[in-house]
């Protein structure tokens, strides 16, 4: 038996097997067919080839790097040469990140495994993503955004946010909260004006409820007392006010 040009040819055989090439499995030997003579030819299917286009960020080398070519179910090794002062932060896939050291499976069956500075796709199945990046010293890796709270209150009524003196911004760091408080005629403020109510982006919240913005920012109601937590956005937060009974 021999392979020519990507054929079995097999010559003076008694009882040819054919043999499917089940790539997802092993291989599938169908039924033998009579017994022959002479010389017969089975197609095996060609491998595919898939591009890994690999990337880093300004702070690093990446060896190789570009689009790279490796035959389907091969194997393809990168590795990642933080600058001077830098440390190397972290791999990502197809926009996944992958901290440290570890292995998985991507969904069209491609596996990989990583040791920090090294990324090896163990198993390719098909075409991916690959970046790597790294921080200086004294840089967060992971910065937070900062979001803005802004607050506007009515004439005859105090208004005023953690750390605070009254209307304005509030910077909160995402993910965090800031509670923001009101004063009417019973702490001193104008006696023929009540608090009425707090208004979330226009939307008037009623008293000890709880709402959750679209943004995932959730918002706590109680009397004179909002908290505005996890913050995953701007908003307008308003105290209203009413004619005091």
């Amino acid at each position: 038996m021999t392979l020519q040009n990507n054929t079995v040819h097999i010559t003076n055989a008694d009882v040819l097997y054919i043999v499917n090439k089940d790539f997802a499995g092993e291989p599938k030997v169908l039924a033998p067919t009579a017994a022959c003579s002479g010389e017969a030819t089975a197609e095996i299917p060609p491998l595919n080839t898939y591009v890994i286009t690999a990337n880093c960020d300004e702070n690093s080398t990446l060896t190789p790097s570009g689009g790279v070519a490796v035959q389907e179910e091969a194997a393809v090794t990168f590795t990642i040469t933080p600058n001077a002062t830098y440390t190397f932060y972290r791999w990502e896939v197809d926009g996944s990140g992958v901290c440290g050291t570890g292995s998985g499976t991507l969904t069209d069956g491609t596996t990989w495994e990583s040791s920090d500075t090294t990324f090896t796709f163990t198993f390719v199945k098909g075409n991916h993503i690959l970046y790597g990046s790294s921080y200086g010293q004294g840089q967060d890796p992971n910065p937070k955004t900062n979001y803005s709270l802004t607050l506007t209150k009515d004439d005859h009524i105090a208004a005023y946010g953690d750390g605070g003196s009254g209307p304005g911004t509030y910077t909160v760091v995402d993910g965090n909260y800031c509670t923001f408080y009101c004063e009417d005629y019973a702490d001193g403020i104008d006696p023929n004006y009540a608090f009425d109510r707090w208004e979330i982006d226009t939307v008037g919240m009623s008293n000890y409820t709880t709402r959750t913005l679209t943004d995932g920012t959730t918002c706590y109601t109680n009397g004179k007392v909002l908290t505005v937590a996890n913050v995953k956005g701007n908003h307008a937060i308003a105290c209203r006010e009413k004619n005091k009974p």
